[in-house]
């Protein structure tokens, strides 16, 4: 199915404003939703190796991501996808700080977006958010997403709190150090699958 198509999709089984549509696009699935981060956004240690414009063709479509430093470790991520039929781009906008669990890295990702009128300043993000797996080495920033099943039956076993939705979307509400124990001690190979490798430009 081509990415607008799945874009349609997947943005009825999230809120109407939410960018994270995109991302879900690009990543094909529908990766769980947690109401805590991984670890301390207070504690967190900026990583810029991030900062940079990256690419990738993935599905038949080109993606740029471009990171920017935002305050303290944070940072916000524009995702720009033309999937080349001459009917423009697909934009999101995310704000994300990274956290370090065993020597591996990772990013606690939520949907951005401008409120108020045009020109606004203000601006909110999405009150739950997902992880991502990163790596930075020579120049390519690879990702890799949760993968839903995993945490469907973490829940289900009563290891992680929370619930599946009538869409079948995973919402929990584990505390940050449960969360952080949980991945830890996975077997990564399995609670993380491969999004893409992308190619710094600058």
């Amino acid at each position: 199915m081509a990415l607008t198509r799945n874009l349609v999709v997947l943005s009825k089984r999230l809120s109407l404003r939410s960018a994270t549509a995109i991302l879900l696009v690009l990543l094909a699935c529908n990766p769980p939703r947690f109401s805590n981060p991984l670890s301390d956004p207070r504690t967190a240690k900026a990583d810029p190796r991030l900062v940079g414009v990256w690419n990738a063709d993935m599905k038949n479509e080109k993606v740029t991501i471009t990171v920017v430093a935002d305050v303290g470790a944070s940072v916000d991520l524009v995702l720009v996808g033309d999937h080349g039929s001459g009917k423009g781009a697909e934009v999101g906008w995310f704000h994300a700080f990274p956290s370090v669990i065993s020597g591996k890295t990772y990013l606690n990702v939520k949907a951005k977006r401008r409120i108020g009128d045009f020109g606004s300043d203000k601006t909110e993000t999405d009150k739950e958010g997902f992880f991502l797996r990163y790596e930075v080495n020579n120049e390519a920033l690879t990702l890799w997403v949760m993968d839903g099943k995993e945490v469907k039956a973490a829940v289900a076993l009563g290891t992680l709190k929370g619930s599946v939705d009538t869409e079948e979307d995973v919402h929990v509400t584990s505390d940050t150090g449960t969360l952080a124990n949980f991945v830890k001690n996975a077997n990564d190979a399995k609670l993380f699958r491969k999004l893409g490798t992308f190619r710094r430009q600058r």
